[in-house]
């Protein structure tokens, strides 16, 4: 790769930066890996347990995401 070659990848890769996509793919993935970590849990939870306050639980989980966002 030339020098001409090297400063167009840099330089697109510091558009990203500065575009925030970096910082929006990073929140998604976030959000993500809550909700799949989130429904692992209510899904360990039920097992055994009842199921009126494993729901009770998890409604609280999403309403206290919600006023996180």
């Amino acid at each position: 790769m030339n020098r001409e070659e090297l400063e167009a990848v840099i330089g697109h890769e510091v558009s990203h930066i500065r575009n925030y996509d970096i910082r929006i793919s990073t929140i998604a993935v976030a959000l993500a890996s809550a909700i799949t970590l989130l429904s692992s849990m209510a899904g360990r939870m039920m097992v055994g347990r009842c199921r009126y306050v494993v729901v009770e639980v998890m409604i609280e989980i999403v309403v206290d995401l919600k006023l996180l966002c």
